[in-house]
């Protein structure tokens, strides 16, 4: 049976112990978004780019995105979990110029530093609890975010055909007849929380609250990683979001 947990930071405690397991088992998903970010920097590094990863989990991500970008000044990575923080600070050298903070991301945040990129990958807005904590996230983004700079959000698209023709069907008549049944159960290796599927433009109203703007909204198959051919109803939802201007 399932361990029930009611919040988040709970489930992810317990999912460190085997967060590379369940990375793997994305694989595809994960690199597509991975290769996404990698052409980006690697045309806009000018050898001085500072990044911000927010809720970087056990860093192995982090890590191979640090050796995929090649050249960077710094990195500061954020995890709310002290079992991800922990894992995380195991597998640094001294000589990475990595530094990782315990701190919760949906209070607000005083980074000594403005970042030109900035990511929050996974579905991790899936996680929080309401668009009060989202708005928040959003406008420490805006604080931290250098004027030039970008960040880069994925979350799982609840119109996405991959969940299947009547899923999606369902999911479109739920949000017609506003029954707010977006909150689906998430349960890996036993371990059991709810999750929030966003649509495609949900979040689209928060973001441009927070003083923010989508430059680019990418759909990418979560089976195959690759960029969907058909917009809105196939694919993960990846945006790169920049300062209004």
């Amino acid at each position: 049976m399932a361990t029930k947990f009611k919040d988040s930071l709970s489930f992810y405690n317990e999912l460190s112990v085997v967060y590379d397991e369940v990375a793997l088992k994305r694989y595809s998903y994960i690199e597509g978004v991975n290769q996404i970010l990698v052409d980006f920097v690697r045309t806009t590094n000018n050898n001085s780019t500072k990044w911000l990863d927010v809720a970087c989990g056990n860093g192995s991500r982090t890590l191979y995105l640090m050796r995929a970008f090649g050249s960077l000044d710094s990195v500061v990575a954020i995890d709310n979990s002290i079992n991800m923080v922990n894992s995380f600070r195991s597998r640094l050298r001294e000589d990475m110029p990595v530094e990782v903070l315990c701190s919760d991301f949906t209070k607000p945040q005083n980074l000594p530093s403005k970042f030109a990129l900035i990511t929050t990958l996974w579905n991790v807005f899936g996680h929080l609890n309401n668009p009060q904590e989202k708005l928040v996230w959003l406008k420490n983004i805006k604080n931290h975010l250098a004027e030039d700079g970008s960040f880069f959000m994925d979350f799982n698209n609840r119109y996405n055909l991959e969940y299947g023709v009547w899923a999606v069907v369902r999911n479109i008549l739920s949000d017609w007849f506003r029954l707010n049944t977006a909150l689906f159960p998430l349960n890996i290796s036993g371990i059991q929380t709810g999750v929030y599927v966003h649509s495609p433009g949900e979040l689209d109203n928060l973001i441009q609250k927070a003083g923010l703007k989508i430059q680019k909204r990418i759909f990418i198959g979560y089976r195959s990683g690759k960029i969907a051919k058909i917009p809105w109803f196939y694919g993960q939802v990846l945006l790169q979001i920049t300062h209004e201007r």
